[in-house]
């Protein structure tokens, strides 16, 4: 499975370079290194958004024409621009095993000698990400062989699903902010509009409007890639918690430090006794998490068997995913690709 995203990879990583060369191009202050910056950023990350709209234009036997790379492309600078205003907000200082965008930027105003190099890096983060941003929409009026009826359609799910985002990530923000714990029902609509629909529903989306799909195909395949999304976002809390920084590419223990309301987090405070709350509430929002700190919350996640809860719902969706795909009119072949994608996410270390 890591091969064939491998090789949709270097697709978009090529069109991802040549965007990065179009904003050097402007001949602006900054536009050289921003572009540099943009493009490394990029690159380093997994292109599983991109790539899956590709995969789908395979799934269905589609050629994978020059703008839906340029589309898949598109979706990891607009992707990237959430990571690097998240990164802000979450104050991360490690994204992909890297510095995240502001802290380069703090750094480089520390060698510049500006005086508040901490709100350089933070300002200059958000502007990188807005480029980002508004670039993408400027560069998909590129687009040269899909019908205006097309253009329109990618457009809207475009705009849509990133818009739905920032309201997912405004959740996420007022959850870690308040004391108050949500329940189970809206840390999940939070992993929906936050995570898993622009993740999966989006890309899948897109390539099934490029393969020219009925609305039919294109509800199940919707269906489908919601409970992927949900797999992913709740595989990634658990790497978040447990796994190794190098494969995961950043602080292990960061949803702890920043009080996220995970479902992991939520079960936990539902299930355990008001001794262990207590313990809980210490860790929880800790300015620093240390490896004690994990641990304690790790034993505690296993004594109230909330790991064999989420394996549980993970289990679900499995089940769901897997019903939804045999009812899709596809090849044989092209189903058992798909089901390898269900596996990838489920046995993924990064």
């Amino acid at each position: 499975m890591e091969k064939i995203f491998l090789k949709h990879k270097k697709k978009i990583d090529s069109e991802v370079k040549k965007m990065a060369s179009e904003i050097a191009g402007l001949d602006l202050s900054w536009s050289k290194d921003i572009s540099n910056s943009l493009s490394n950023f990029i690159v380093s990350g997994k292109g599983i958004r991109g790539g899956l709209i590709l995969f789908t234009l395979e799934l269905f036997k589609q050629k994978i024409s020059k703008d839906a790379i340029k589309i898949a492309a598109v979706i990891e600078y607009l992707h990237s621009s959430l990571l690097i205003q998240d990164d802000i907000m979450d104050h991360d200082e490690k994204r992909r095993g890297q510095e995240t965008m502001h802290i380069r930027y703090k750094n480089l105003g520390k060698k510049l000698k500006i005086k508040d190099s901490d709100d350089f890096g933070k300002s200059m983060g958000i502007c990188i990400a807005d480029i980002a941003i508004f670039f993408s929409h400027w560069y998909l009026t590129s687009l040269k062989n899909q019908n205006n009826k097309e253009k329109i359609e990618i457009y809207k799910i475009i705009s849509q699903e990133f818009s739905l985002v920032g309201f997912g990530q405004v959740q996420d923000l007022v959850f870690a902010h308040r004391k108050e714990i949500p329940s189970v029902k809206e840390v999940l609509e939070m992993y929906t509009y936050k995570t898993a629909r622009y993740t999966f529903s989006l890309p899948i989306t897109i390539g099934a409007v490029l393969a020219g799909r009925n609305k039919k195909d294109i509800k199940k395949l919707e269906e489908i890639a919601l409970d992927l999304g949900l797999i992913f976002q709740l595989t990634d809390d658990a790497l978040t918690l447990s796994g190794q920084a190098k494969k995961v590419g950043k602080a292990i223990g960061n949803d702890i430090s920043e009080n996220k309301k995970t479902l992991y987090h939520i079960l936990l405070r539902k299930k355990a006794n008001r001794q262990d709350i207590k313990t809980i509430s210490k860790i929880f929002g800790k300015a620093n998490v240390d490896k004690e700190d994990i641990k304690t919350i790790k034993d505690l996640i296993v004594f109230y068997k909330i790991d064999k809860d989420i394996e549980t719902r993970i289990e679900n969706y499995k089940k769901r995913v897997e019903k939804n795909i045999g009812e899709l009119k596809l090849e044989k072949k092209s189903k058992e690709k798909f089901l390898q994608l269900l596996d990838f996410l489920l046995k993924r270390e990064k």
